[in-house]
């Protein structure tokens, strides 16, 4: 009766130290998985908050945080939040509002508050609880602007706790009906040596051996248990640090295409979009949730995108590119927007959906309209002088014209539309030099006199043939300035020459010339025509020429003014018109004198 005493007295000592150990074994392991998670998710949690945080952030986003920040705090996932002045240290954000800095040791405090990278504390607090803090500085423009503190509180599992026990007291259950059916066996087996003699050889080391097997046997099963549990533990923790990670490069991504300054949508195979970006929902003045989810046939009502889509759906599916031209006359009337289906594809080349970007070519279309335009007016400036040269020579050729007088006067057409159109070739060659920046300027020292003889010998022939009078305004001492004097000469010419032909016969133009501190200022005033409002902000354009009558009866090309503008810039200056209909025009170039020293 003793053995079978000693016996169950062994069995019950190694049970219910089994069952001590995988239960402290489960403790344990609970209790670091929870530490975990509570480390993984402060780290996550901050993160957030200091993304909303910074500069640049929507106001509505960055309020939705805080209020959901505030709810974690109530319902105590977060036992407080600090948003503390780098520089001060004082609290511009404390939740919950009843000081919840109190209870935290100075030295916990004082550490977070001088860090200038993020932090982890683990502290007991003044009430005998166990936490850990993380902190966070914020950084804008380089400098650290706010201090942000999270604490949350460690895992206070007790031991006693029903989960610690179910998997022990299931084994116990197995373990408990073997050992019964073991018991009786081993009975049945110890039977006949018990008779023989209870102290025999073959008594307690038979015995003894046998149960010791099972009681190991037993503490490798539960040790494969329990790192089998472990295990399961560790790939759980692994899985959720993985999805959180996702989640937050997920938001990154977002963000990114949130801040292209073009639109991207993308749809399914079903025709479901299921992202959208920011430039695409200001276009359409739509809200997200009112699209995203929703069938594109059925949240839009575009007629130029959803027959696109329609035209991409019967296409070949292995085509990988598709463009259209669309315009939102609600919207944007006046923009046009390039639209550009492009495939989506996994690694196998499956086709899962498509994508959809808008951008905008408004620049790019009135750059197209303004080469053709430039173009035309060419042709046509070319055009008109190669037709008179051509009429006139093929009747001097033919000898229908005998009278030395006419021909003179055919020679002399001839050699005006010769120049003509020698000087519109200079002037096109001039402006596509300027504009494709092989302009080169040759600084050398400018004498004003020379510039101002030379402007005056080239303007005299043409006002004496309109009896227009030249009235010279000159300082006493002319200054010198520092430039292209070629260039310049040709800038005052244009304006002088303008003056005199769109000015009526027996006009005056005035040319003045003045002094600043730091440039020479030429002004040009006639008496002429005059410019109207609607054609002053455009005279500086290439090819511009008034509709008025007065106007379109002088020749020209349109493009003195442009290259005398671009001249003007180069050398760093400036130019003014003042001008109204029927009372003339004032023309102000500003030459800065630059080293007068040079040559």
């Amino acid at each position: 009766m003793k053995y079978k005493t000693l016996i169950l007295f062994i069995l019950c000592v190694f049970l219910c130290t089994g069952i001590f150990v995988i239960t402290h074994s489960r403790f344990q392991a609970s209790g670091q998985t929870m530490d975990r998670q509570i480390r993984l998710r402060g780290q996550t949690l901050i993160k957030i908050i200091s993304l909303a945080y910074e500069g640049g952030r929507d106001e509505k986003e960055k309020n939705l945080v805080f209020k959901e920040i505030a709810q974690m705090t109530s319902n105590r996932e977060i036992d407080y939040l600090l948003i503390h002045d780098y520089e001060t240290g004082a609290a511009l954000i404390a939740l919950p509002s009843d000081n919840p800095d109190k209870n935290i040791p100075d030295e916990v405090r004082t550490v977070s508050l001088a860090g200038i990278g993020p932090q982890v504390q683990e502290f007991t607090a003044g009430d005998g609880n166990a936490y850990i803090e993380f902190s966070n500085p914020v950084f804008r423009q380089g400098q650290p602007d706010v201090m942000i503190r999270m604490g949350m509180q460690l895992g206070t599992g007790s031991f006693f706790a029903m989960k610690n026990f179910t998997q022990p007291f299931q084994i116990l259950f197995f373990v408990i009906t073997a050992l019964v059916l073991a018991y009786y066996w081993l009975v049945l087996q110890l039977k006949p040596i018990l008779k023989t003699h209870a102290e025999s050889d073959l008594g307690y080391p038979l015995g003894n051996r046998n149960v010791q097997d099972m009681i190991l046997q037993l503490n490798g099963c539960l040790e494969r248990a329990s790192e089998k549990t472990a295990d399961a533990t560790r790939k759980t923790l692994e899985l959720t640090a993985e999805t959180k990670i996702l989640q937050y490069e997920n938001h990154q991504l977002h963000s990114i295409f949130n801040c292209l300054d073009f639109g991207i949508l993308l749809i399914d195979m079903q025709d479901t979009i299921f992202f959208i970006n920011d430039y695409f929902l200001r276009l359409l003045e739509k809200d997200r949730t009112a699209l995203v989810d929703s069938s594109i046939f059925e949240a839009w009502h575009h007629q130029g995108l959803v027959s696109f889509v329609q035209q991409q759906n019967l296409m070949d599916p292995y085509a990988n590119k598709g463009q259209t031209e669309i315009c939102f006359d609600a919207q944007r009337p006046e923009q046009v927007f390039l639209l550009t289906a492009i495939r989506l594809t996994d690694p196998d080349g499956t086709m899962f959906g498509r994508l959809f970007k808008l951008v905008d070519i408004s620049r790019e279309k009135v750059s197209e309209k303004s080469q053709k335009d430039f173009i035309n007016h060419i042709a046509h400036e070319l055009r008109t002088p190669l037709t008179n040269i051509k009429a006139y020579n093929e009747m001097m050729m033919e000898g229908e014209i005998n009278d030395v007088e006419m021909q003179k006067e055919f020679f002399n057409t001839i050699n005006d539309e010769t120049n003509r159109l020698s000087s519109l070739i200079k002037n096109i060659l001039n402006l596509a030099e300027t504009e494709m920046g092989h302009l080169v300027l040759k600084k050398d020292l400018v004498k004003t006199q020379w510039l101002f003889q030379s402007c005056m010998d080239s303007a005299e022939a043409m006002a004496q043939e309109k009896n227009i009078v030249l009235n010279v305004h000159l300082p006493d001492n002319l200054p010198n300035l520092s430039g292209d004097k070629e260039m310049l000469k040709s800038a005052l010419i244009n304006v002088l020459g303008n003056a005199i032909k769109y000015t009526p016969e027996s006009g005056s133009v005035d040319f003045m010339i003045r002094e600043t501190p730091d440039s020479v200022v030429f002004e040009i005033a006639d008496t002429g025509y005059g410019i109207s409002a609607d054609d002053l902000p455009h005279i500086f354009d290439k090819f511009f020429r008034s509709e008025n009558d007065q106007i379109t009866g002088q020749t020209g090309s349109g493009l003195g003014l442009s290259i005398t503008a671009e001249i003007v810039k180069i050398h760093g200056g400036t130019i003014d018109v003042d001008s109204e209909p029927g009372r003339g025009s004032r023309f102000t170039l500003s030459i800065p004198k630059g080293d007068v020293g040079i040559g």
